[in-house]
Formats: C-alpha cells, structure tokens, sequence
C-alpha cells in the first residue's frame, strides 16, 4: 500500500461528516484515470431532489502542487465538485499563493495533519 492510499480511510470518514456523503468508494474510474476517494452525497431542495459526486485526489505534501491541483482539476469530467486533499507535515499550511490558485480552478483544499483533515478552501461547482 502506498503512502497516499494509507490517508484515504481518512478521508472516507472526513466527507461522510463534512459533506453528508452516503456512499462512498476509493479509486473508482476507468482505465484513464482513477479518482482516490469518490462520495456520494443527495441534494434536495424545494421541488427537487438529486445527488452530487465529491471526488477526491489525495497526495503526500512532497508531490508538486501544480500537477496535483491539475489532477484534482480533471475530476472534474467525472464529479460535481473536485478537492485536493495535501498531506501537511509539522507547521506547515497552505500558502497563498496555493489557496489562489486553487480557487481559481474551483479545487477545493483539504489539509490532512496527523490523519485529521481540515477544509481549507471550498471546491465550487
């Protein structure tokens, strides 16, 4: 098992708290391409109801973050909102210069620290 997919069962519990999401799968895609942590999550409003797939790219804090919101940004073909989940060691955060340019994508941050995840950025649909 790698070292990323040993953050994935984190994940898994953080989007079934942070996003409602009922059902969710790890590495679910095609031969083009796999998608770390996929959820499902229902929507409803007044006079409809419906779901939303959260995907997920999760990478060790090592792996270049350009590639990494670019990846993260392609799940996009496949899900309703898209998220970079970053593993984060000691007192490390998110610069800004990484927040803007994730939002600029409309990637949402996820900041893994000691297997504890934290929203940082929203991803929009």
């Amino acid at each position: 098992m790698g070292l990323e997919a040993k953050l994935y069962n984190s994940i898994e519990d953080f989007i079934k708290q942070r996003f409602g999401c009922h059902v969710v799968k790890q590495q679910v895609g095609t031969k083009l391409g796999k998608v770390d942590v996929m959820g499902l999550r229902e929507t409803s409003g007044d006079f409809e109801a419906g779901g939303e797939l959260v995907a997920i790219e999760v990478k060790e804090e090592k792996a270049p973050f350009l590639k990494a919101i670019g990846q993260a940004f392609a799940y996009s073909l496949y899900a309703h909102r898209c998220y970079l989940a970053y593993k984060k060691r000691y007192n490390n955060n998110f610069s800004s210069d990484e927040i803007d340019i994730a939002t600029q994508f409309g990637v949402g941050l996820i900041e893994i620290k000691n297997n504890e995840c934290n929203l940082i950025v929203t991803s929009v649909n």
